[in-house]
């Protein structure tokens, strides 16, 4: 990997892949570290892919206050 910036799209494709097999813990993980990644460097829009994820992961495992404030980050 050349930059952060695919480390974090490589994190973000593992997070999905992980939350399409209900392996939602671990998706978790995934999508923390490629949202630490866009956090360093400014990047809006992948913070708010991976926000979304959260969220969604969130709403799924009934943490419904912890999924309405990462979808409104």
């Amino acid at each position: 990997i050349e930059d952060d910036y695919e480390e974090a799209v490589v994190y973000y494709g593992l997070g999905f892949t992980n939350n399409e097999l209900s392996n939602y813990y671990e998706a978790a993980r995934f999508y923390n570290r490629a949202l630490k990644i866009h956090l360093a460097r400014g990047d809006k829009f992948g913070q708010a892919v991976n926000y979304t994820a959260l969220g969604a992961i969130e709403y799924i495992l009934n943490d419904n206050d912890l999924a309405f404030y990462n979808i409104r980050k």
